[in-house]
C-alpha cells in the first residue's frame, strides 16, 4: 500500500476518534455551566483557525516530500502555542467572546498551550525514533491519547474540580491526529519509498 493510502486510512480512523471524543467531551463540559460551554466553543474556534494555518504546509510537505516545510509547520505550531500563552484574551475577543466568558477561555487556552507544547515535542521525538510500523504507531498513539483525554477530563472536572483547566485535557489528541501522522508517514523519511529515479540512457557514438 502506498504511503498516501496509509495516510488517508490513518486520518480517517483518527477523524472518527476525534468526532467521538468531541461529542463525549461536550457532554462532560455541559455540566460546568452555560458560560463554560460558550467559552469552550469560542476557545476551540480559536485553536481550529490557528491549526488550519499549520496543517496546510504539513500537507504540502507530505506530497512534495519536503522536510523543510515540516520544519516551517513546526515553527508555526510553536508560534500558535506562544500566542495562546501570551495573548489569549485578545484572541478570545477577536472571536466576539463576551466579557463574562473571556476569563474561562483564557484559562482554557493557556492550559491547552502547555499541553500542546509537551505533546508537540513528543511527536517530533517519535518521528525520529520510530523506524518501523509507523502507521500502526500513529494509530496506537491517537487511540491512547483519545482514551487518556476522556479519562483525564472526567477526573479533572468531576474529581479534582479544575473546571476549564480540566477541560483543556481534551486537546491531548490534537497533535496525534494531524502532526504525528504527517511527520512519520512523510515519504522523504529514511526507509520510506521514494519515487524511482529516471534511468540514464547511454549515449551512442555516431
Amino acid at each position: 500500500m502506498k504511503y498516501n493510502g496509509r495516510l488517508a486510512i490513518t486520518a480517517f480512523i483518527c477523524g472518527l476518534g476525534s468526532i467521538f471524543l468531541s461529542s463525549l467531551i461536550s457532554i462532560l463540559i455541559s455540566r460546568l455551566g452555560t458560560s463554560s460551554i460558550a467559552a469552550y466553543s469560542v476557545a476551540n474556534s480559536v485553536i481550529n483557525v490557528l491549526q488550519r494555518l499549520i496543517i496546510i504546509p504539513l500537507i504540502i510537505a507530505f506530497f512534495r516530500q519536503s522536510r523543510a516545510l515540516n520544519y516551517v509547520a513546526l515553527g508555526m505550531e510553536g508560534l500558535m502555542i506562544l500566542l495562546m500563552l501570551v495573548i489569549p484574551g485578545p484572541l478570545m475577543t477577536v472571536f466576539s467572546a463576551g466579557s463574562d466568558i473571556i476569563g474561562y477561555g483564557v484559562q482554557y487556552l493557556r492550559v491547552t498551550a502547555v499541553i500542546l507544547f509537551v505533546l508537540t515535542g513528543l511527536c517530533v521525538l517519535l518521528s525520529f525514533v520510530i523506524r518501523r510500523r509507523r502507521m500502526m504507531t500513529c494509530l496506537i498513539a491517537a487511540g491512547a491519547a483519545t482514551l487518556m483525554s476522556v479519562l483525564l477530563v472526567w477526573l479533572t472536572i468531576y474529581s479534582f474540580h479544575m473546571g476549564m483547566a480540566g477541560a483543556a485535557f481534551a486537546n491531548l489528541t490534537q497533535p496525534f491526529h494531524y502532526l504525528l501522522p504527517l511527520l512519520m508517514l512523510n515519504p522523504d523519511r529514511d526507509g520510506a519509498p521514494r519515487a524511482p529515479r529516471a534511468k540514464k540512457i547511454p549515449r551512442t557514438e555516431p
